[in-house]
This record gives C-alpha cells, sequence and structure tokens, in this order.
C-alpha cells in the first residue's frame, strides 16, 4: 500500500510518541491507584466498591460500609476490557514476579487506555494544525512541543484521566471545525462529535462545563437549533450512565464520590462551595500561568508565543475559530483556579489550544530568529519533560499530590533522584542517564527524517 507523504510524517508521529509516552514503568500513585482499582474491582469482583483494593490510595469515598473511587468513571470503564483480556492472558504465566504482575495489571491498561490515545492525539494535532499553516516544518515543530514539550507527556503514561478526557474533547471539537472548513459538517458528524465530548464528560466531570463551548462553536457555525440536538443526544446518554452509576454507588443519581470522601483532609474541602469549587482568585491564576511551582507559561515558556497567536488569530480569516481557543483556554484557566486543590495537570484540557496559539504565532512573525527562539524552548522544555518523566523527585518539602516545577524542585538542596524503570533498564540491568540513550536518540533520528521530508515538500505560510 502506498503512503503519501502526509500519511508517513502521521505514522512517524505516532510511532515516536507510542515509544516515548510507552518507554517507561511509572509508579502507581493515589490518583491512579483509585481508578485501577474500579478496573480490577469490576473484572475480579463484579463489583463498583474497590473493598479488596482501596489501602492502595488515599482518593477513595467511603459510603454505607464499601469504599469506591471518588473519581468519574470513565477511564476505568474503557480500562475493563483490556484488563479482562489481560487477566486471562497473565494466568497462562506461572511467574509471579512484581514485573509480570505490573505489566498485566497496570501497564496494559495504562497502555491500551492512555498510551495510544495520547499517540493519537499527536496524529489528530497535527492535522488540526495544518487546518491554520501550509508549512511541514511548523507543523511537525508544534506537533513535537505540544506532545513532548508540555505535561502532555508526563502524564501520557499514568492512568490519569486527564489526557485522555482532553483528546476526546480536543478531537470532538476538530471534527467540527473540520466538518465547517470544508463544508460538509452534517448529522453524522455531529453525533461523532458528541459521542466523544459525552465520552469526555464520562471521564472528568468538568468537561460538562466546557462543553458548552462545542454547542456554541456548532450553533455560530450552523445557526441551527435542530442539529444541536445531535450533539446533545449522545451527551445526555453519558450524564445519564454517570447517574446510574452514582445511584449504584451512593444511592444518589447526583451525589458523587467527592460528596463521601474518606479523609478528612479531602472532605472538609471538598464541603465548602460546590464540591470543593468557589470563586476564583488573581493569586490563584497567577500561579497557574506565571508561578514558579505551577506556572504553565514557567514550565513551557515556548507557550508565551501563544500571545502573539491571539493577535494574529483575530485578524485571520479564521478569526471565529481561534476566539473559541481563546475562550476555552481562559475558561479552563478560570475554572481551575477555583479549585483548593488546583494543579497543573488540570490545564491539559487547553494546552492543544494554547499550543495551536503559539506555533501560529510563530508562523505569522515571519522571523528565522523568533522561530529558533521557539524551537530552542520547545527542545529545553522537551528535555525537561522527560527527564520529570522518567524520574522521581523526592525533597523534604516536596508536597506529594502534584507534579513539581522541575526549576523549583532542582532549587531545593536536599533533592533526591530516583529513575523510573523503563525498557532499557529491565534489558540491560542499567539505571540513570543510560536510561535516556535510546530515546534521545530515537528522537535524533526522527528529526532527520522529518528534515528530509521537509525538504522534498516545502510550502508556503498562508
Amino acid at each position: 500500500m502506498y503512503l503519501t507523504k502526509v500519511h508517513k510524517i502521521e505514522l512517524l508521529i505516532f510511532v515516536v510518541l507510542i515509544i516515548s509516552y510507552g518507554y517507561f514503568f511509572r509508579k502507581l500513585d493515589w490518583n491512579s491507584g483509585t481508578r485501577l482499582d474500579l478496573v480490577w474491582s469490576i473484572v475480579e469482583n463484579h463489583s463498583l466498591s474497590i473493598d479488596d483494593y482501596h489501602e492502595n490510595t488515599g482518593d477513595k469515598a467511603f459510603y454505607k460500609g464499601h469504599f469506591y473511587t471518588d473519581k468519574a468513571p470513565g477511564i476505568s470503564f474503557f480500562g475493563v476490557q483490556f484488563y479482562f483480556i489481560a487477566s486471562k492472558i497473565s494466568k497462562l504465566f506461572r511467574s509471579s514476579s512484581a514485573l509480570v504482575d505490573y505489566i498485566f495489571k497496570i501497564y496494559i491498561p495504562t497502555f491500551f487506555v492512555v498510551i495510544i490515545q495520547s499517540a493519537i492525539m499527536g496524529v489528530i494535532f497535527y492535522r488540526a494544525v495544518n487546518m491554520f499553516l501550509n508549512d511541514i516544518r511548523l507543523s511537525i515543530l508544534g506537533t513535537m512541543s505540544y506532545s513532548l514539550g508540555t505535561i502532555v507527556f508526563f502524564y501520557s503514561n499514568m492512568f490519569y484521566a486527564h489526557h485522555v478526557a482532553g483528546f476526546l474533547f480536543f478531537t470532538a471539537f476538530y471534527i467540527l471545525i473540520k466538518s465547517a472548513n470544508i463544508k460538509e459538517i452534517n448529522k453524522s458528524k455531529i453525533f461523532l462529535s458528541g459521542s466523544l465530548l459525552g465520552l469526555a464528560i464520562l471521564c472528568e466531570y468538568p468537561m460538562m462545563v466546557f462543553a458548552v463551548f462545542i454547542f456554541g462553536y456548532l450553533f455560530t457555525t450552523t445557526k441551527s437549533i435542530k442539529l444541536l440536538a445531535y450533539l446533545a443526544f449522545p451527551v445526555c446518554l453519558s450524564i445519564i450512565i454517570l447517574c446510574i452509576y452514582h445511584y449504584g454507588c451512593f444511592g444518589n443519581p447526583l451525589k458523587t464520590g467527592y460528596n463521601y470522601e474518606y479523609l478528612h483532609y479531602f472532605a472538609k474541602h471538598h464541603a465548602q462551595g460546590i464540591s470543593g469549587i468557589k470563586l476564583t482568585n488573581l493569586n490563584r491564576i497567577i500561579k497557574l500561568t506565571f508561578g514558579l511551582k505551577r506556572g504553565i507559561f514557567i514550565m513551557h515558556p515556548f507557550l508565551l508565543f501563544a500571545f502573539f497567536g491571539v493577535y494574529f488569530g483575530l485578524k485571520s480569516k479564521k478569526k471565529r475559530e481561534f476566539l473559541f481557543f481563546i475562550t476555552i483556554s481562559v475558561a479552563v484557566i478560570l475554572f481551575y483556579s477555583s479549585f483548593k486543590f488546583f494543579a497543573e495537570r488540570f490545564l491539559i484540557t487547553a494546552i492543544p489550544f494554547l499550543c495551536i496559539l503559539a506555533i501560529y504565532g510563530v508562523a505569522k512573525l515571519k522571523s528565522k530568529i523568533l522561530t529558533s527562539i521557539f524551537t530552542t524552548l520547545a527542545g529545553m522544555s522537551s528535555i525537561l519533560m522527560l527527564f520529570a518523566t522518567g524520574t522521581d523527585l523526592l525533597t523534604h518539602q516536596k508536597d506529594t499530590m502534584f507534579y513539581h516545577n522541575i526549576f523549583h524542585c532542582l532549587s531545593d538542596s536536599s533533592i533526591y533522584i530516583y529513575f523510573e524503570a523503563n525498557l532499557f533498564s529491565i534489558l540491560f540491568k542499567k539505571t540513570w542517564m543510560f536510561e535516556f540513550i535510546p530515546i534521545l536518540a530515537i528522537w535524533a533520528i526522527c528529526i532527520i527524517v522529518f528534515c528530509k521530508i521537509n525538504r522534498q515538500t516545502k510550502k508556503q505560510i498562508i
């Protein structure tokens, strides 16, 4: 089968991301543990309670003598089928080593539910960027900056729902934008977009809030209230599934695990406002954007070019799309800055939109020097994200609930660095910095291939 140059690039992007994300064997923490607990309990015990597994997490609810995950169940539902198959296969292995147990119980569900979707997201992002640029080199640069140079890398091999929900949300938006761009927006595509949006809501409750923007975009594009029904139907179906799940666990379709937090520390704060959500304040907004500890523009300074993208985007022929990108990014930041337990990982939903704005800003500036600066900053961010993903940084001061900006961690003189298990260390029994050599080599090879493709097909910016 003949592959076009575009398909070759997309395949290369997918392969690079699969290898990069799947290379590391991440430790189980509270957030991923509670979601996997539900997977194991459904398969092994045919139960929604996680009584037999709850000791590995503090993120749990307690109701009428039983423990439940306090998270939205979507990502756990996705993992059930893969763990079911893995559990059957694992019985063929007589080995009871920790590695074999980890692969079948944790790695396989994570690989099929999170890692593959994250790699597909890279391809979808590349296609989305190509709708606004006609420059292969910059489109690839933007895609790699997003996929490897942001916290997306850090969370793309952990059983967290943030990136899976972000992938579903972004893809739902992309389907509508592409359909509107080629004037082929129809009921089936609207229904598909709604289905993806519904799945995103199953994974993360706040997606109900952000869904408003997709409904708004569809209405401003089609001016048809009737077509909104095709978007709304699968969304409503997902909400009904959530209500049934809540009723099965807590006896009330409108109660979630956050209403029955087991740990007093969490319960106290979730009792404030609406499940812990209060009015936002400037201090938290600054911390999430320019704060040294969790500031997204400090961790990934190449995103500062998004401000140029805002200016040029609002002057372009596709200003409606750019307006929605800007609005969603601002809304995500404002919404999550109202949380008591706010963290940079919540911004994953906004990061693809910020990255599109950033690479569009670079393209429109038409400056080789600024493009080189963007490339340098993105490269530095990618190396730091690789280091952060492949290590476990421990300090006396560390708040273990959140990933910390690597600059913040390195400023602590009491730092301890432990390297995560990975394919290299398992095969060759080597640890420390040697583990990064295979990934860096693959990145270098791919850069060479991308450059070769770019020389073969040169285009200009729209």
